[in-house]
């Protein structure tokens, strides 16, 4: 009588585990249905590690005010504003996606935009344990990395007043090209317009290429294995089932 309680027991809690498991990488699965590549061209690579607190402190504190105040160049202000944007757009998608792990009925229902999280605050951890706001916040994190090396580049050159030198000043950190691949086919190529008299446009072109290529071969096996994986499982399942 044991053994069948045990038995039965063991087949009830199956089915949901295996359950959870799928929903597990049908969520990855879901993530991964697009591939961008970005290429940029930097004055240097600093040797910073990703800190998911500090790299969400800097982008919550960013404000027009405090724009202003840190004497970040103009024509940079709203790139930066756009960051803090992105990261609040993110925040209320994970409040209102019934799939995610911060899903908030009352958010969901409610039109009014919520606050992101004081850094402060304790409950700013659950946050940053989410890998979906994680790969958000980390890919803003660089391109807030990325304006702040041209705004510094303006503050060396402010005191010069050639237009030539003033343009050298912005020629890097910007990304030169972006290709966007989808599951449907559709492929996006965007460039920069300062590309087009860049002096090393071509080798700045082939090197994107090259990268889209190696990006895409590691991209299609990465889908390939997910879902070799879910099938086998799911087989698997099925014939233990049965028997």
């Amino acid at each position: 009588m044991t053994s069948q309680r045990n038995s039965k027991g063991k087949s009830s809690r199956a089915p949901k585990s295996f359950d959870n498991w799928i929903n597990s990488w049908d969520k990855l699965l879901g993530e991964t249905t697009a591939l961008e590549v970005n290429t940029m061209v930097v004055e240097h690579i600093t040797g910073e590690k990703f800190i998911a607190w500090e790299t969400y402190r800097e982008l919550y504190m960013i404000s027009r005010k405090d724009l202003q105040n840190q004497g970040v160049h103009e024509s940079l202000r709203d790139r930066y504003l756009e960051l803090r944007t992105n990261i609040e757009r993110e925040y209320v998608s994970l409040l209102r996606d019934p799939n995610s792990e911060l899903y908030d009925s009352e958010q969901a229902r409610n039109d009014t935009k919520p606050r992101l999280p004081d850094p402060t605050q304790t409950t700013i951890q659950t946050l940053l344990r989410n890998a979906r706001f994680l790969r958000c916040l980390r890919k803003l994190g660089e391109l807030k990395a990325a304006l702040d090396h041209r705004n510094q580049a303006f503050k060396e050159k402010e005191s010069e007043t050639s237009d030539q030198v003033s343009h050298k000043a912005v020629k890097t950190d910007l990304i030169y090209a972006q290709t966007v691949m989808q599951l449907d086919s559709d492929i996006i190529n965007r460039y920069s317009q300062e590309i087009f008299d860049h002096s090393h446009k071509e080798l700045i072109l082939q090197i994107h290429r090259e990268g889209v290529q190696a990006a895409g071969v590691q991209w299609r096996g990465l889908l390939g294995f997910i879902v070799d994986m879910i099938e086998r499982v799911g087989k698997r399942n099925t014939s233990n089932s049965t028997s």
